[in-house]
């Protein structure tokens, strides 16, 4: 039973805005970005190289450039959830142009006379997208159970006046009472209990929010390659991210004898980030046809995360009495900040990559990623010595170590076009004792390219699917709506090389 509580809320969104686990694995759980090429055969490039979205997986990969090179992306992204609850569906759609990769590769090539096995050494620099949190989800159904529930169950213990105080629930109970929602009843020992004005069985929900927001990093590599066998390459790494969300939930009273209509919910958060870790990666060619990489990601060490949230509920009601002397209320809560520190885990990757005669290379790449390791903690500037022990407690429990695999593969047509296609599985991150739902994330991509000697251009597509369960409020008195999310991706590079 226990381990079933721990699946729920895992599960449910946040019924109060306040860090949590949910935080270091939203921003761990990065996918691959950067320029079309890379795109197109899923990110499977760890052991070939070439290719500027190499500094964000094996840097070492940068080594194979052997002129100078700029390439951008741009991307239009398209994404789409289908949520299903109580025999109910709804759809949802939202679009987003964003810039999936921007970078310069400077090649200085070794003297055709020096007697050094170095043949060359690469400087690079620029950005590559890992992770779009555009998303636009809408459940819409009948329910037995109300919001307002969990919001009077936020004020127990608490006098009217104490409701607002930081330690109880001013973004919850405390804009409930003000707009009427919630009523306190006299409770034993001083206590008090709340009610709530939406009493009913039947009760129409529409529960809608709205993610916008990204995470990319700016790296600073350095490769070099030793007489065409071996490669090596680092990259310093500085990741932000911005995270925001805006969640409405309205629910309105089918039965027209009581005395509320309806009332709105609303949650604004705003999270920023900045981290730095550092890439470590090195290819071997022992033949011609085999190439063999290896990469190592420290942890991110976001320096400094910001949060800010607020709260508002509007409510409706069908008479007025002779204490509620309006028929609508609307109440906000005070605006919330805090600043703390997280990192998230390191990664392993091995890779390995085969050409055909030429014509054409197949790549496979594995990762290996503990979520369970990442942590939150205290920042020393917030003037709050927090510890997060609960937090980082269910960080440990409720994640487990995923195994990410990506294939892919190129084929030359001509010498100047080529086609390539490849498929990415991600492993969930839950530990399954916790949460039995784990299906995996399943990406496949596909692209064509057109390659001179100073310029090329790519053209990929990657459609992405995962199911989750969702819970509008507490899970222990609601039912989870299952949601289908599809996210899509229209890119194309273009490049030099000079």
């Amino acid at each position: 039973m226990k381990n079933l509580i721990y699946s729920l809320l895992l599960l449910c969104p946040a019924i109060a805005f306040a860090q949590s686990e949910q935080d270091v694995y939203r921003y761990s759980h990065t996918h691959f970005g950067g320029t079309a090429r890379y795109n197109s055969v899923a990110g499977a490039f760890g052991s070939v190289g070439a290719d500027f979205s190499v500094l964000s997986t094996n840097p070492a990969g940068m080594g194979r450039f052997r002129e100078s090179d700029f390439s951008f992306t741009p991307t239009l992204n398209l994404s789409k959830t289908t949520a299903t609850h109580n025999g109910f569906t709804t759809t949802a759609a939202k679009e987003n142009f964003n810039i999936n990769n921007l970078g310069v590769v400077f090649v200085s090539k070794a003297h055709p006379e020096s007697p050094s096995l170095w043949r060359a050494v690469q400087f690079g620099f620029g950005y590559n997208k890992l992770a779009n949190f555009h998303e636009h989800t809408s459940i819409s159904s009948v329910d037995t159970t109300s919001f307002s529930m969990v919001l009077a169950d936020q004020g127990y213990g608490a006098t009217e006046d104490e409701l607002w105080n930081y330690q109880v629930s001013p973004f919850m109970a405390a804009p409930a009472y003000e707009a009427w929602l919630i009523d306190p009843l006299n409770g034993t020992g001083g206590k008090e209990v709340y009610t709530t004005q939406m009493y009913v069985d039947s009760i129409q929900q529409d529960h809608e929010y709205i993610n916008k927001g990204s995470l990319g990093e700016w790296s600073f590599g350095i490769s070099g390659n030793y007489n065409d066998k071996l490669y090596i390459g680092g990259s310093v790494n500085f990741q932000r991210f911005s995270f925001d969300q805006e969640k409405v939930h309205t629910e309105t009273s089918l039965i027209d004898t009581t005395s509320i209509h309806s009332f709105t919910y609303s949650e604004n958060l705003e999270t920023r980030g900045k981290g730095v870790n550092l890439k470590l990666g090195a290819i071997f060619l022992p033949t011609q046809w085999l190439r063999i990489g290896i990469a190592y990601h420290t942890p991110t060490v976001y320096y400094s995360m910001r949060d800010r949230w607020s709260s508002q509920i509007n409510t409706y009601f069908n008479d007025v009495t002779s204490i509620r002397t309006e028929q609508s209320y609307q109440a906000n809560s005070p605006d919330g900040r805090f600043t703390y520190r997280m990192r998230t885990p390191s990664r392993l990757m091995g890779s390995l990559a085969f050409v055909v005669r030429k014509k054409g290379l197949i790549s496979a790449d594995v990762e290996l990623v503990n979520y369970s390791s990442g942590y939150l903690k205290a920042h020393p500037g917030s003037g709050d010595s927090y510890a997060f022990d609960s937090e980082n407690t269910a960080v440990q429990n409720n994640f487990e170590q995923a195994l990410n695999i990506r294939l892919g593969g190129e084929y030359r047509i001509t010498n100047l076009w080529m086609i390539r296609a490849g498929a990415a599985y991600y492993q969930n991150g839950y530990n399954p004792s916790v949460v039995t739902t784990t299906d995996p994330m399943m990406t496949y991509g596909g692209g064509f390219g057109y390659r001179s000697k100073d310029f090329y251009v790519d053209f990929a597509y990657t459609w992405t699917q995962r199911t989750s369960d969702y819970y509008k409020y507490d899970p222990l008195i609601t039912s989870a709506a299952q949601l289908t999310k599809i996210s899509s991706n229209i890119m194309a590079t273009v490049g030099f090389k000079f």
